[in-house]
C-alpha cells in the first residue's frame, strides 16, 4: 500500500519540487525549421534521482555529470519563443535541469545542459 501511494503522488511530488524560482532558457540552434510549425514541443528533462527526498535533503546528486543521468521527469515548457538560431523557454522550473528535448512530428533534439548556473536568470544551451 505504501509503495502504491508512493507511485500515485510521485507527480504531485515532482510538480511541488519544481514549483519554487524560475529561470529562462536560451537553445542556440538552426531552428528554422521550427519557426512555422504548430506541432513542436519542447521539453525540460529534470534528474529523478536529484529529485528524490533524500538527494534534496543531504545536497546529494545534484550536479552530477550528463553522462550519468539516466531516468528524467520531463516538464513541458508552456512559454516559447522560436527565432531563426534559438529556441527560448521562459519561465521554467528551476532545478537539476540535464537535457532539453526539442520534439517535432516524430523527430527529437536533444541538447544537454553542461552549464546549469543561470547568469542573468537565464541557462545558455548549444544544440550540437
Amino acid at each position: 500500500l505504501f509503495l502504491l501511494s508512493g507511485i500515485a503522488f510521485r507527480p504531485m511530488y515532482y510538480s511541488y519540487c519544481l514549483s519554487g524560482k524560475t529561470v529562462n532558457i536560451m537553445v542556440y540552434c538552426d531552428s528554422s525549421a521550427f519557426i512555422d510549425d504548430p506541432s513542436v514541443k519542447v521539453f525540460a528533462m529534470y534528474d529523478k534521482l536529484a529529485l528524490n527526498p533524500v538527494a534534496r535533503a543531504f545536497g546529494l546528486y545534484q550536479n552530477r555529470p550528463t553522462e550519468e543521468v539516466n531516468q528524467f521527469h520531463m516538464v513541458e515548457a508552456k512559454n516559447i519563443d522560436i527565432g531563426s538560431y534559438y529556441v527560448k523557454l521562459s519561465d521554467v522550473p528551476q532545478g537539476p535541469v540535464y537535457r532539453i528535448l526539442i520534439s517535432r512530428e516524430g523527430q527529437n533534439f536533444y541538447a544537454k545542459v553542461t552549464d546549469r548556473i543561470p547568469k542573468n536568470n537565464t541557462l545558455y544551451v548549444h544544440l550540437k
